[in-house]
């Protein structure tokens, strides 16, 4: 992608950057709505942080910068780009994101972490760069996204389902299909993703890249909503919210904007690389996630199965006298004839109505968090599975059933671990 190749003959790029940050905004603050319970209760579900001194911040701190962040989201919308007001609200709403986000790494939700991204060069960068930038940002959200499902548990778990509902909707079963031919007809989402955002990259081709991806977020609505999958509103949310973008980023007029002004203020020139250096960041990092240096919702692992985790039995004697919020999350079946799991997954859609963070390291944050609120030191055990071979599926795994040994993991991660205060199993009203 050069500067040249933009939108708009003789028009500055302020008009579609103005509408951008009002989409943008509307979205997002459509999606903070839709996951209230994630930004403004957050004692519901235990939290971690992103770094070990925020674990004693109190939690009526959340609800305030939510507020606030909202509020500025609002007027974000209201202003738009053009007026000053507009771009100091999307600052206001900015910092209260990276805020929230810091004192939970649940809330790295990929929506809102785009957000961030994309907010940011909004508004640090002169239009014109904004957009180069978050066009370069939304190609490698599509490359990343396609290359992390070609995985075996992908194509023998999520992304079975996604193909069979989809062909269920035209009245096909793949079920007595060979499971060869299942694995293999399920990468046929991640290639067309691929493809998608490879075509984005190139003029000539860029208009076949907008039709087949805003195509294939339509056939995820269908297959993901009420009468395929039944997720929750936000994942269609998120897929509209990718219909609306891409056009209006992808879709230029023949000719292109006009050049920027030159910036000659310092501070705006350091903002504006501060800026586009942290997206270089966002592009670069995602390429180190096979290795465990990048978290997979930061590499855009959408619907993947990369993720290592850590999953909580209890004993079945343990397991019975759990408290009422916790039971409907235990499962009914037996493991190994007397552990119960602890489904993290379903509390967490439950209760926030976001899935739980892929990550290990979140995981035995929170189950520390809840064995530290039950007081328990016997009757459970934490399974800790490492990222899937790509080719097998298979996962080396380790049990710890001491608070010791899952203090000891804690220990162990680059990035903090360790849940916050507050947590309660009966949360407040």
């Amino acid at each position: 992608m050069t500067d040249d190749d933009c939108v708009e003959p003789t028009t500055d790029a302020g008009r579609y950057v103005d509408l951008l940050q009002r989409v943008l905004g509307g979205f997002t603050a459509i999606l903070i709505g839709l996951s209230w319970p994630l930004w403004l209760n957050p004692e519901g579900f235990p939290q971690v942080p992103v770094f070990s001194f925020l674990v004693d911040v109190p939690v009526g701190v959340d609800r305030l910068i939510s507020v606030i962040s909202l509020v500025a989201w609002a007027v974000a919308i209201l202003g738009g780009h053009r007026k000053r007001f507009g771009r100091v609200a999307l600052v206001i709403a900015i910092l209260g994101l990276v805020i929230l986000m810091a004192l939970n790494q649940h809330r790295l939700q990929p929506w809102a972490y785009l957000a961030v991204l994309c907010g940011g060069l909004i508004a640090a960068c002169p239009p014109r760069q904004s957009l180069l930038w978050i066009r370069a940002l939304l190609v490698s959200v599509y490359v990343y996204s396609a290359l992390g499902k070609f995985d075996y548990l992908f194509a023998t778990s999520i992304g079975n389902q996604l193909l069979q509902t989809a062909f269920r909707f035209v009245g096909f079963s793949i079920e007595a299909w060979p499971a060869n031919l299942q694995i293999g007809s399920t990468f046929l989402l991640p290639l067309i993703e691929l493809i998608a955002g490879l075509l984005l990259i190139f003029v000539r081709t860029r208009r076949f890249g907008v039709v087949l991806a805003v195509g294939l977020h339509l056939v995820l609505i269908l297959v993901l909503g009420p009468f395929g999958m039944s997720q929750k509103p936000g994942v269609l949310v998120w897929n509209l919210q990718f219909c609306i973008m891409i056009p209006l980023l992808f879709w230029p007029p023949r000719a292109s904007f006009a050049a920027d002004p030159d910036v000659t203020q310092p501070n705006a020139r350091f903002l504006s690389w501060g800026a586009k250096a942290l997206v270089a960041l966002a592009i670069v990092l995602p390429l180190f996630e096979p290795w465990g240096l990048w978290d997979p919702w930061l590499s855009w692992g959408l619907y993947s199965t990369r993720a290592p985790r850590a999953e909580l039995y209890f004993a079945e004697n343990y397991a019975n006298r759990l408290p009422a919020p916790l039971q409907p999350y235990l499962s009914e079946d037996l493991y190994n004839g007397y552990l119960k799991k602890l489904h993290l997954d379903r509390w967490s859609l439950d209760t926030l109505n976001v899935p739980l963070y892929p990550s290990d390291r979140f995981a035995v944050g929170v189950t520390n968090a809840v064995l530290d609120r039950l007081r328990l030191d016997r009757g459970f055990m934490v399974v800790h599975s490492s990222a899937p071979d790509r080719w097998s599926g298979e996962r080396e795994q380790q049990k710890f059933v001491k608070p010791d040994e899952i203090r000891d993991r804690l220990q162990r991660y680059r990035v903090n671990s360790e849940p916050r205060q507050g947590f309660q199993l009966v949360p407040s009203p």
